[in-house]
């Protein structure tokens, strides 16, 4: 028991830090003069001669009004925001359905290890602890936790309301980015190509490698109250998981895990501002 609670304060503490307008023109005026007549003229004409006739006056010039094209509406793109593909990602991530997958974390120099299962908002943990088998069901839907030991039938429930940083899935960790999350490149992991995604949240940063095809997460960087983890998710699988899974054994005794003071397990409240 005290092996089970011990990985259950280290998984704790570890969880806690996890768009051109377009110018107008106009086209120059033509202007068009007309040639004046011919004249005709007569050099030293005779009396009795015909009466030279009167000079033709040249017709006035005219002048065309300017020809005008009126402007062009000015033309505002359609903005494809960061929000708008951050949400794009988001829902495709929760449309995942059941999956499992192996995971290692290192919370500066704490390494883990172990498999887990998602199905909806449960998420059933198995990590070895010195040589034993240890079992976290979390149900962030119902905000409680249970630690199984099943050598005693034994199962510590904790209120994850209680908690600074509660265990969650991968899809939980795509779904909790903040708006300010920006795309700033692309990589492979594993041999998979992934998005990366950057975000700053009171005071913590993130770092995160996005599976393109899936929308969950192959590696993660997190700083967090001067810790950092270091995640990678390995050997996904999807498919539908059966719900017995997510479920306390029916003849397992139930116990509320005791409050381990600083240890981190059941940290005091955080009190409301």
């Amino acid at each position: 028991m005290k092996a089970s609670l011990a990985l259950a304060a280290v998984a704790a503490r570890a969880n806690a830090v996890v768009s051109a307008a377009c110018g107008t023109g106009a086209v120059p005026a033509a202007s068009f003069t007309s040639q004046p007549a011919a004249t005709q003229s007569s050099s030293g004409a005779s009396a009795g001669s015909a009466p030279t006739a009167a000079p033709v006056r040249p017709s006035p010039t005219v002048v065309a009004p300017a020809a005008t094209v009126a402007p062009r509406p000015t033309v505002v793109p359609t903005p494809t925001t960061a929000s708008s593909a951050l949400a794009d990602l988001i829902a495709k991530a929760k449309a995942l359905g059941d999956y499992s997958y192996d995971y290692k974390m290192n919370a500066s120099g704490m390494k883990m290890e172990g498999k887990a299962f998602v199905k909806g908002t449960k998420i059933r943990q198995e990590m070895p602890v010195m040589g034993m088998k240890t079992v976290t069901l979390v149900d962030s839907a119902a905000k409680v936790a249970y630690t199984l030991m099943p050598d005693q039938k034994m199962a510590l429930k904790m209120d994850l309301s209680k908690l600074q940083g509660n265990n969650s899935s991968p899809t939980d960790q795509v779904s909790g980015m903040p708006a300010n999350t920006k795309e700033v490149g692309s990589d492979a992991v594993d041999g998979k190509p992934t998005t990366i995604y950057e975000y700053t949240k009171d005071g913590s940063t993130g770092k995160f490698w996005i599976w393109t095809e899936k929308r969950v997460p192959l590696k993660a960087e997190i700083t967090a109250a001067g810790t950092k983890v270091d995640m990678q998710f390995t050997n996904y699988e999807f498919g539908v998981l059966d719900a017995s899974l997510f479920d306390v054994p029916k003849d397992y005794t139930v116990t509320d895990a005791p409050a381990l003071g600083g240890s981190g397990l059941v940290p005091t409240p955080a009190t409301k501002p």
